[in-house]
């Protein structure tokens, strides 16, 4: 019985050892391949064709040597990546065929992988650059019915409402920009509100806008939707001065001034609202958001509003005052569009107070 008991333990400890050994060697071995793997990615980074071919080669080796290994379909996938860097460097669009037949083969060899997701994503992706949006759109949809990963989804969604917004089918790109799967990604945000603005509806575009710029502070994205907001807003605010919708308009104005206050768009928007003012005949708000316009750091449009200032000013018959202005722009804005039309103002002033005074 005692011996029976000894030769148990013994093998016991004889397959515990083994396999102490043999994971030893697994853990080794998968360090030794991933190193291998991030000294090859390394040649990326050059960017070089010539760095990057090698790269590709490199890659393909390693997934043939190590066909079980986790770091096979990562480096299929990086096979694929490369011809995407080459297109790019040498705008070769058949080095795009060649990613997504790179794709699609590492999607069939290995299909459960997180790589094989990757891929085929990647496959829509080469799809939709080149306007082959029906096929772009079967992948996809073959996506959603394959996995069932949140950021997947998300991703999945997000490049369909592109896609439908390529083929101006508003309605759709918006069902799919709104699936709970997008709540916190910025691409779908930005592609809804690029939606809205297809559809005319400005607003709602610049409500999105709005909230993305005050809350969504390290997008990588947020220098584009700055543009987009400043771009749109303005715009719009300007059309509706032009409808003579001059409340509205000031309202919009007053979204940029608050956003993005130190911005020339900002010093755009202050000088329009103005505008507004001068239109609507309510001189005294005129007169405040033009020197508004001159307070700020912006100087954009500093000889625009003296101008302006002088005309409601002259309007309003006090002339001392408008004559400030005129030659404020002649001293010390010589080369302004304005200085000309400043100085017939300044020679119709000087004339109107010799008459006020009687030396006329």
């Amino acid at each position: 019985m005692e011996k029976s008991i000894k030769i148990l333990l013994l093998l016991i400890i004889i397959t515990l050892t083994a396999l102490a050994i043999t994971g030893s060697i697994y853990f080794l071995n998968t360090k030794r391949i991933k190193v291998y793997y991030l000294k090859i990615n390394e040649k990326y980074k050059i960017g070089t064709p010539e760095k990057v071919t090698e790269a590709i080669e490199e890659f393909r080796e390693l997934a043939a040597k190590y066909p079980k290994s986790k770091y096979a379909p990562k480096a299929l996938f990086q096979i694929g990546q490369g011809y995407q860097i080459l297109y790019k460097i040498l705008n070769d669009e058949q080095k795009l065929d060649i990613a997504k037949k790179e794709y699609s083969d590492l999607a069939k060899k290995y299909p459960d992988s997180e790589e094989a997701e990757k891929a085929l994503l990647q496959v829509a992706d080469i799809c939709y650059t080149k306007g082959e949006y029906n096929e772009a759109l079967g992948h996809l949809n073959y996506l959603l019915s394959r996995y069932i990963d949140t950021k997947l989804k998300s991703q999945v969604y997000t490049k369909m409402g592109y896609i439908y917004l390529e083929l101006n089918d508003y309605e759709k790109a918006l069902q799919a920009f709104n699936q709970p799967e997008n709540t916190n990604n910025d691409d779908a945000l930005v592609g809804k509100a690029e939606t809205y603005i297809k559809k005319g509806d400005y607003e709602k575009a610049i409500s999105i806008y709005e909230e993305f710029i005050k809350y969504r502070k390290s997008s990588n994205l947020r220098e584009k939707v700055i543009k987009n907001f400043e771009i749109v807003t303005y715009n719009y605010a300007k059309d509706l001065a032009s409808k003579k919708d001059y409340i509205r308009s000031t309202m919009f104005y007053n979204k940029i001034i608050e956003l993005l206050p130190n911005s020339n768009m900002a010093e755009n928007s202050l000088y329009w609202i103005a505008e507004n003012y001068y239109d609507s005949r309510d001189y005294e708000n005129a007169i405040n958001y033009f020197k508004k316009v001159l307070e700020n750091s912006i100087t954009l449009k500093d000889d625009s509003a003296l101008l302006k200032l002088g005309v409601i000013n002259f309007e309003k018959q006090k002339f001392e005052e408008a004559l400030k202005y005129f030659q404020k722009i002649i001293n010390e804005y010589p080369k302004s569009t304005y200085t000309e039309i400043a100085k017939k103002w300044e020679r119709q002033t000087l004339r109107e107070i010799k008459y006020k005074s009687g030396n006329l």
